[in-house]
């Protein structure tokens, strides 16, 4: 916690010193961990205490493993530890890759402000992290989100009933990814719902702004100027081959041909890919596909370079939008708490 690295040849040293009987070591440093234990007496216990390099320490020797994870994930640890003791190393590697993504939020996103967050989401009651640490500082509101799909895909989420109504009709999504504390279990009016995300940084940042609604209201706008070239507009088009009627436009103007491919083959195959990727999850019950519209204004810098970082960041977006739409995230007494709690005016994220 001092941020201060221990090398080899200091815990050579200390191992000399009455009462110093083992090392945990959270550095991640293999090269440094992977030398203390060759040096290291028998009666000199050594933890490893970073999540992401969980495997290849115990594999290299570790007495055992302190996580912050493993308050998520004991059963996986139990799992990857026994195979690793009878030698199945090709078990013990689908284990940490499979949880590898969600560790890393952990790790670099708050410890155990994100551990605690999770654990609530999974409806296991560990209730806030006291302050200064909170939500939208470390981490971030599209950070929370990002766990949350995590867990989903990792099926510790409960699933249940969410019943969507649309005038004096009502449909039940039966599996829905119900979060605790965060999902509703009525959709009151799918009339016109808003959703909005932003996710990534630098230059290849997403920020995904949409509607989502009912083909014979407000909505049946969005399908009326797609498609043509209208002066003072942003060109938008209707992205083809989905089951979910949706319109793209870009909400800055194209400035060459690398930002035009860059906006509508990069940016618009992550927007299909993730709205695909909704309906597979069963967050949109595949009754109400052909009355609904979802129009999609993305946000792609002219400068944007790396192609991957803008697919993957306008999915994951476009992913945290869609929910927060049905779901009616924020709410405005969120928002009220949010910029109260904010540590600058910067800090303010609605």
């Amino acid at each position: 916690m001092t941020g201060v690295p221990l090398h080899w040849t200091l815990i050579d040293g200390l191992r000399e010193i009455d009462g110093i009987v083992g090392l945990k070591d959270s550095s991640g440093d293999l090269i440094n961990l992977t030398t203390i234990l060759v040096r290291r007496p028998e009666d000199f216990q050594v933890v490893v205490g970073h999540d992401e390099v969980a495997l290849p320490a115990l594999a290299s020797g570790c007495d055992g493993a302190i996580l912050a994870s493993a308050n998520v994930f004991p059963d996986r640890y139990i799992k990857m530890q026994a195979a690793i003791a009878s030698g199945d190393m090709k078990e013990a590697i689908i284990i940490q890759r499979s949880i590898q993504k969600t560790i890393r939020i952990f790790v670099n996103k708050g410890g155990g402000l994100a551990i605690k967050a999770a654990l609530n989401m999974m409806g296991v009651p560990v209730g806030e992290a006291r302050p200064p640490l909170q939500v939208g500082d470390v981490l971030g509101y599209g950070d929370l989100d990002e766990l949350r799909a995590c867990l989903e895909d990792l099926q510790m989420i409960p699933r249940g009933v969410v019943t969507f109504k649309m005038g004096d009709r009502a449909i039940e999504a039966e599996e829905y990814p119900k979060a605790v504390g965060i999902v509703p279990d009525v959709v009151e009016d799918l009339t016109l719902l808003h959703g909005e995300a932003l996710y990534g940084g630098n230059t290849e940042v997403a920020h995904i702004d949409l509607v989502l609604g009912i083909r014979d209201g407000p909505m049946s706008e969005a399908l009326v100027d797609a498609g043509k070239l209208i002066e003072g507009r942003h060109p938008s088009n209707v992205i083809k081959d989905l089951e979910l009627t949706t319109v793209f436009a870009p909400t800055v103007t194209v400035t060459s041909e690398k930002h035009k491919k860059m906006v509508f083959d990069v940016a618009q195959k992550a927007v299909a890919d993730a709205v695909k990727r909704t309906i597979t999850d069963m967050i949109i019950p595949h009754e109400l596909i052909p009355d609904l519209i979802l129009a999609v204004n993305a946000f792609v810098h002219p400068s944007a370079a790396n192609p991957r970082r803008v697919h993957i960041n306008n999915f994951i977006a476009v992913r945290h939008a869609i929910r927060r739409a049905i779901e009616g995230r924020q709410t405005v007494d969120e928002i009220i708490a949010r910029k109260d709690s904010a540590r600058h005016p910067f800090a303010y994220n609605p």
